[in-house]
């Protein structure tokens, strides 16, 4: 990927774990940067956090998410190194 790559914005995708480092590694080894915006869900946040409260879903998602790069200057290569790898 463009080593002048400056993050704009990113565009979160969902895989089998956020926790399986697997293919966050192969990106960044790659040059592509990912980010894990939420690894501690937000209602789990110690502004926020409430012990009486089960949100199941949004600590599921909090495990299945990360993101990745996406502004106009991607290539098409850009674009399909990142989905390929």
């Amino acid at each position: 990927m463009n080593s002048d790559f400056k993050l704009a914005t990113s565009f979160a995708v969902g895989r089998a774990s956020a926790r399986q480092v697997g293919s966050k590694a192969k990106l960044n080894e790659a040059g592509i940067p990912t980010a894990v915006h939420y690894p501690i869900p937000l209602n789990k946040q110690p502004a926020v956090a409430d012990k009486n409260v089960e949100l199941p879903i949004g600590d599921a998602i909090a495990e299945k998410v990360m993101s990745l790069p996406m502004h106009p200057y991607m290539t098409e290569e850009d674009v399909q190194e990142a989905i390929l790898l």
